[in-house]
Formats: C-alpha cells, structure tokens, sequence
C-alpha cells in the first residue's frame, strides 16, 4: 500500500509539471525585415543549444520561431541573440536580454523589427 501511493504521488507531480511547462515556458520572437536588403538571419541561444540559422527574409518578409524554454533548450538561465548579416558581409546584432528559472523576461511573444542599421524590440 505504501509504494502504492508513493508511486501515484510520483505521478501526481510528474504529470502537473509537464502540463506546467507546456504554457509557463513558451516564448515566440517574431522578427520582420523592413531593410531594404534581403538579410541572412540566425537566432541563437547563447550556449549554443538552440539556434535558427541562416534564414533568408526579403525586404517585408518575416520569420516567427516559437519554442518552450525549458523542453527546447533545457537551461535555466541564459539569453538569446539575433543577428542580421548583409550582403555585403556587415551584420547587425542585438542581445535580446536575458532569462531566468526558465522564463523570458518581458513578453512571451516579441516582435523584432530589422532596419538598415539595427534591430528594435516594437512595443
């Protein structure tokens, strides 16, 4: 009997912790180009253990990622990059902050807008 209910109290916390993580850690960038250059684009965890990578956007193009923090990219605190790279080799970088114990800060979902020489965060 005892094993019993240590084995459903297993289940019990198990199974709240993924229906948890499913909402509390889903994140979505949304980055548009509005250069007049068609860009490389690459979105990077900044250890590396997830990343988008050369994805092309004409100009008035877009390109939506989402992803849940902690079953995608399995660290507690880290950040994210996007870069921008022209034709011409030149790239553009912003740092999109930072998260902790699994969370984003800020908004779930982020809007980037690329111009010919940066990219803003659009509120």
């Amino acid at each position: 009997m005892k094993n019993l209910i240590m084995i459903l109290v297993c289940l019990l916390f198990t199974s709240c912790e993924e229906r948890y993580s499913n909402v509390k850690y889903d994140v979505t960038f949304n980055v548009v180009n509005k250069s007049s250059l068609t860009i490389k684009l690459d979105i990077v965890e900044i250890n590396q253990n997830k990343f988008w990578r050369d994805n092309e956007l004409e100009p008035e193009d877009s390109f939506e990622v989402s992803f849940n923090i902690k079953k995608d990219i399995d660290e507690a605190e880290s950040g994210f990059l996007i870069k921008a790279f022209k034709p011409c080799g030149d790239s553009i970088v912003l740092n999109t902050g930072y998260f902790t114990n699994y969370q984003i800060q800020g908004k779930a979902s982020q809007y980037y807008i690329i111009s010919d020489n940066k990219i803003d965060l659009q509120n």
